[in-house]
């Protein structure tokens, strides 16, 4: 973990966080806006961490690719767009899946899924996100597609590349297993048995392409425990782990991903956040938090931002936290747009914004190769700040 900063300042000169000393001085409501701007944190360089690609499916893109492709022309309709994307808050996990079927079919070939893919990473690119976690199902794996998993494995590799060469940004990849879509199965045994090729097709990705796994989906269906075999199997293919856990399901369910899965990063985790400052369990205060804050808040599982603590990169003691956009596509956001309205939530200036987006770099799954490239994009136009990047090993 890189150590949190120990001082804020806002542009007016005010400090506005000091860690070793314990202190919060923050600004009257009215004056958030002479701290920090959008177009501040839209320029900024950003990382992404929680980021799921058909999510970030936009109705743009949406008709972009139905456009090219002549099959998919009727997802081109305002029909079509108002069905796949409505408006207003989300009752619960399945509404919010409700799209993804439909939207599914956008990767039902190779090349409609590169096409797919570049849009999307085009758009990450011209919000200035240097550095992105991508989250995948494994596709090809059920037969629903016309590729196998192993294809699609290439795809991202090619993709990855691409994005690399053509719009400066790193992407790396984590394959998610969607509880819902796999309660099926019988026990932890046969959910080992249907992974396990997959699991080994995506070590040979390791950790250039593929970084992680994470347990995603509708909470509710099945917990942490249930996929217990299958995760120590992927953990000793050495890659990192992360759970969707306690954001509509009680903490407990953080500490199973933590304690049984061996999660280093949480998705959302809002029940164990609103009661961190109570929380003595060692497991809830060394795991990363992911947070989503309008995927939070739409799904009525977080009132207002400023409920959230503050990040361990700006107060000693805080939680391990990093802003993400989740599935911006379906919720019309962009990490921008989550930065800066927890940025304003807490009164935060650029400065708290830049130390939180150098403590995401350090719990990225990224190797130490990559987040050292990653650092000189970070402080590029900053050479005064080139002193505080970090070094990894």
């Amino acid at each position: 973990m890189v150590p949190g900063t120990h001082e804020v300042i806002s542009h007016s000169g005010q400090m506005i966080y000091n860690a070793s000393m314990g202190v919060c001085s923050i600004p009257l409501k009215s004056q958030c806006d002479l701290i920090l701007r959008l177009e501040d944190v839209r320029s900024m360089p950003k990382i992404d961490l929680h980021r799921h690609l058909t999510g970030s499916i936009t109705p743009t893109i949406m008709k972009k690719v139905a456009a090219h492709f002549c099959d998919l022309h009727s997802f081109s309709s305002a029909e079509e767009e108002d069905r796949l994307f409505p408006k207003g808050n989300i009752s619960s996990h399945q509404d919010y899946f409700i799209s993804w079927p439909l939207l599914s079919q956008l990767f039902h070939s190779i090349e409609v899924s590169r096409f797919t893919i570049r849009l999307i990473l085009q758009e990450l690119a011209d919000d200035n996100v240097v550095y992105t976690e991508l989250r995948t199902s494994p596709k090809g794996l059920d037969n629903g597609e016309q590729y196998s998993f192993a294809e699609y494995l290439n795809l991202l590799l090619e993709c990855s590349a691409w994005a690399e060469a053509e719009l400066g940004i790193v992407v790396r990849w984590i394959i998610g297993i969607p509880r819902h879509e796999y309660s099926h199965l019988r026990d932890g045994e046969d959910i080992v048995a249907f992974f396990e090729d997959a699991i080994s097709l995506a070590t040979a990705f390791h950790p250039h392409c593929v970084v992680g796994w994470d347990l995603n989906g509708i909470e509710e269906v099945a917990g942490p425990r249930r996929f217990k075999g299958v995760f120590e199997r992927i953990r000793a293919a050495g890659f990192d782990i992360t759970v969707h856990a306690g954001e509509t399901t009680p903490v407990e369910q953080v500490i199973e991903a933590v304690g049984l899965l061996g999660a280093t990063r949480i998705g959302h985790g809002i029940s164990a956040l609103l009661e961190y400052k109570t929380i003595s369990c060692n497991e809830l205060r060394s795991v990363v938090y992911e947070v989503c804050p309008t995927s939070n808040q739409k799904l009525g599982v977080l009132r207002q931002l400023a409920e959230l603590p503050l990040p361990q990169a700006l107060r000693t003691g805080g939680p391990y936290l990093v802003i993400a956009s989740d599935n911006p596509g379906r919720l019309g956001t962009s990490l921008s747009m989550e930065l800066y309205n927890y940025a304003r939530a807490h009164c935060l200036d650029i400065t708290a914004l830049r130390a939180m987006t150098t403590a995401a770099l350090s719990y990225s799954f990224a190797d130490p190769q990559t987040r050292s490239r990653i650092v000189e994009r970070l402080y590029a136009e900053d050479l005064s700040s080139a002193s505080l990047a970090p070094t990894f090993s």
